[in-house]
């Protein structure tokens, strides 16, 4: 309800980090701290970075801090989360939203269906991410393969390499050097 949800903000603080500015700092940094407050994005956008390379983006509706809040213990691959525009969000201390929680479990319920519904869509990206870096592999692996099997029959038969008759790969053609995958 309206009055549930004003009950919920009511226990947090509005903030505002301008581009470049952290919601959260990455594990293993000395100043890291233990992540002892939630946040919610209002409005805005962050990136989720792990050794300096951005690997997804928040905005609206997205929380910060959430597998540590559910845990109860900061993980130790914990990533940055940095602003990358003006960003508006809602931060709760841990301690005080449990507090809550205990008093509304209702609305621990609600957020926790928000976070599970949140968490299975990012489950389904890596895994998306991960059947297509594997074929991109595979097919990497099987031209390698038949440049190999096409080098011997030309060996074989005192031809030259079909890459030497046929001209090198363009640049930048998957599975040639200097291409990643």
């Amino acid at each position: 309800t309206k009055r549930q949800v004003r009950a919920l903000l009511a226990v947090g603080t509005v903030q505002t980090r301008e581009a470049g500015e952290g919601l959260s700092v990455e594990a293993g940094q000395d100043d890291a701290p233990s992540l002892p407050f939630l946040d919610v994005i209002v409005s805005g956008r962050a990136a989720v970075r792990v050794a300096g390379r951005t690997v997804a983006e928040l905005s609206n509706g997205d929380f910060v801090g959430e597998t540590t809040f559910v845990l109860g213990e900061a993980s130790r691959s914990r990533p940055a989360v940095v602003a990358v525009v003006p960003v508006t969000s809602v931060r709760w201390d841990s301690d005080a939203l449990r507090a809550f929680f205990h008093e509304q479990p209702v609305i621990h319920h609600a957020l926790s269906e928000i976070w599970n519904r949140q968490l299975v869509a990012r489950l389904r990206h890596m895994t998306e991410r991960a059947r297509t870096r594997a074929t991109a592999e595979a097919l990497v692996a099987q031209e390698q393969e038949l440049r190999l099997q096409a080098d011997a029959l030309a060996d074989a038969l005192g031809a030259p390499p079909p890459a030497k008759a046929l001209g090198e790969p363009r640049a930048g053609a998957v599975g040639t050097p200097g291409r990643g995958v």
